[in-house]
């Protein structure tokens, strides 16, 4: 698994217009690029948000940050300062808690394979 971290710092009194333009317009958007598993948008101060998106693969991920890049372009370059911070990595450990649709064996095997195949 690969996970794309984009930290955003927002014009104050802003981050409601961000949050909802991300919600109906980016979610939907990201979601259809291939291996995609799951995407988390934290707000962290007043002002700054990041997003973390997870995928199956790197070429998924790096995907992410190119319609991201474009997408925050055209729809929320107005309350954005300055260019956001952008990671993308290799997730080395991961741990789900409660209702799991793998068996445990099925996510350690994965485990192993993403180990194997970084």
């Amino acid at each position: 698994m690969y996970a794309s971290i984009r930290k955003y710092y927002l014009i104050p009194g802003t981050v409601e217009q961000f949050m909802r333009r991300v919600q109906e317009g980016f979610v939907p958007l990201i979601s259809r690029v291939p291996g995609f598993r799951v995407y988390y948008v934290l707000q962290v101060r007043d002002d700054e948000v990041i997003s973390v998106s997870i995928f199956d693969s790197q070429a998924g991920a790096e995907e992410s940050v190119r319609r991201a890049a474009d997408w925050v372009a055209k729809n929320l370059s107005s309350f954005i300062q300055g260019l956001p911070e952008v990671t993308v990595g290799y997730v080395r450990i991961f741990q789900f808690q409660g209702e799991q649709t793998a068996s445990r064996e099925e996510m350690l095997r994965e485990q192993l394979f993403a180990a194997q195949n970084p």
